[in-house]
């Protein structure tokens, strides 16, 4: 064991200390794993030695890349579905004032803006469907003006 965590401790490639940690570890039996644990917990039951100390360091920033990695990953997956969403609502608002110029409607100011602030998929395609046959403005948008 002394000879492992002296190579471990000479070795200058980072890959090749971390896979001889790994390997080190590996092999260790359950009662020596739970020392370990109990080491890292509380370093002050038993002295670090250095080996000890740069293995410490090691198994650390594996579990510090692993969050990290977790967290992107999360992260990444959140802001593609907020990004998938405003994407449809803003589809569904141009299909609206689409369907609206499409039946000769004259689109105001006031209605552009109402549809491009509406962020709710379910308003957006009521009004869709009601404009597909609306004659007025007041035959898309009227029952829901006391919204």
């Amino acid at each position: 064991m002394r000879k492992a965590v002296a190579v471990i401790d000479t070795t200058t490639d980072p890959q090749l200390r971390e896979a001889l940690a790994r390997a080190m570890i590996s092999m260790l039996g359950e009662p020596l794993l739970a020392v370990i644990r109990e080491m890292m917990m509380n370093p002050l039951v038993i002295p670090e030695s250095a080996g000890f100390k740069a293995l410490k360091r090691e198994i650390e920033a594996i579990g510090e890349a692993r969050g990290e990695a977790i967290g992107e990953a999360r992260g990444k997956v959140s802001g593609e579905a907020i990004g998938e969403a405003r994407g449809k609502v803003h589809g569904e608002a141009q299909a609206l004032l689409t369907v609206l110029r499409a039946r000769g409607l004259a689109i105001d100011d006031a209605t552009n803006e109402r549809v491009q602030k509406c962020e709710d998929l379910e308003v957006l395609s009521r009004w869709i469907s009601r404009a597909a046959t609306a004659t007025s403005l007041a035959d898309v948008f009227g029952s829901d003006d006391a919204e």
